[in-house]
């Protein structure tokens, strides 16, 4: 061999190595593309490209270590969308990368289709109901003496009374795939909500009375634990109010697959409640026989999240505790200086704490209510079990339904 045919052999191997190396160089710069949510039943593949890249995608759908189906697609406006021959299902892994025209492939996606039930039909997504049935026992507790009147006792959390509660939660403002992507800077959420709860209400007595309302015409010589509780000072409480949740990235986490966040944001509420039955109070009496009650509260909330990969299905509210001051009309006291029947009446600005914890994989939730401020002062804990009326029905499936 001449020195000028090894010359050109060299030359060639040069050129050649150097090719290639242009070649992985440019593989290792097309990076993975950007996977949209997969969803089951659903047959397209959606994303964004690689920071910068143009070149095609092409999508390989795998089951178990098995390639099931492989469809290339083109970027539009730097996304993708490619439809696939094959249905996506639960457990499916779909892979997605970067093809050039000469089929050099760039890095991997990669994502598993989630397991996700489907939807029932009384779920409304941004709208979320859920009831509530247990029991409320509190430490002051209108009772029946010996004599068949009614009166305010020390009870000391000993007996409890029925406790009901319908809530229904509606979502105005949200920030789309922080179920899915996870939470990233700074967000916040719009909601408000509807309370209708049938409970106990702490009323200030009737001052000046060592008795209290007669009840042997209204109550028989011997009830049941249900008649005593009609007899008890159950009321029927009807609120609404707005809160605006604030969180952010680091009070965000990823727990069993799901995105959980910590977050706290001021609240406003308002309504009224009424005692049920003939039971009257200190204000019922001096006032001309009032007995409804309405009242006011702002403060903040705080609680824990936990985000359905659906943007558009409202996050389950696992806890919060509301710190609030307002005014209560059942808590009516008479002005300094003045009593008996010349009370002039005053309601005073009061201090409330309220408390809820649904018990991780049970329906069992627990809390607590206090009011606190100048005259008596109200603390009671609940007991009871929260259903999600939507995923309650959708088990019932002749209700309603065709």
């Amino acid at each position: 061999m001449t020195w000028k045919r090894s010359f050109r052999l060299l030359i060639t191997v040069a050129v050649a190595l150097w090719a290639g190396a242009g070649a992985a160089q440019d593989t290792a710069k097309m990076l993975a593309p950007k996977l949209d949510p997969l969803v089951a039943e659903e047959k397209t593949v959606t994303g964004k490209a690689g920071k910068g890249e143009k070149a095609g995608v092409r999508v390989r759908l795998i089951l178990k270590g098995v390639k099931l189906d492989e469809k290339e697609g083109q970027l539009k406006d730097g996304k993708f969308a490619v439809v696939l021959g094959v249905p996506l299902a639960p457990t499916m892994v779909v892979q997605a990368q970067h093809v050039d025209a000469n089929g050099v492939e760039g890095e991997l996606a990669e994502a598993e289709v989630p397991i996700v039930g489907a939807k029932p039909q009384y779920d409304w997504g941004r709208v979320h109901a859920d009831f509530t049935s247990g029991a409320v026992i509190s430490r002051n507790r209108t009772v029946l003496s010996a004599g068949n009147t009614a009166e305010r006792q020390a009870d000391d959390f000993k007996k409890p009374d029925l406790y009901l509660d319908f809530i229904l939660n509606s979502n105005w403002r949200r920030k789309k795939n922080e179920g899915s992507s996870g939470i990233k800077g700074f967000s916040w959420r719009l909601d408000t909500f509807f309370n209708a709860s049938l409970t106990t209400v702490s009323l200030a007595p009737q001052a000046g009375e060592s008795g209290g309302t007669n009840l042997a015409a209204e109550r028989p010589a011997q009830t049941s634990s249900t008649d005593e509780f009609l007899d008890s000072k159950k009321s029927a409480l009807i609120q609404a109010g707005i809160f605006a949740p604030f969180y952010s990235g680091v009070t965000s986490w990823k727990f069993k697959g799901a995105h959980n966040a910590l977050f706290g944001g001021p609240i406003l509420k308002m309504g009224f409640q009424t005692v049920t039955g003939k039971l009257t109070d200190q204000e019922a009496l001096r006032f001309g026989g009032d007995d409804l009650y309405h009242f006011w509260a702002v403060g903040a909330r705080f609680g824990h999240y936990s985000f359905d990969k659906d943007s558009d299905v409202a996050p389950e509210l696992n806890s919060y505790m509301d710190l609030s001051v307002g005014r209560w009309e059942n808590f009516t006291v008479c002005k300094e200086g003045t009593s008996g029947a010349s009370c002039a009446r005053e309601r005073r600005n009061r201090f409330a704490a309220e408390g809820r914890l649904k018990v991780p994989a049970t329906p069992f939730q627990i809390g607590f209510d206090l009011n606190s401020g100048r005259g008596p002062d109200d603390l009671r804990f609940l007991f009871g079990l929260k259903f999600d009326i939507g995923k309650l029905f959708a088990k019932l499936p002749n209700l309603g339904g065709d």
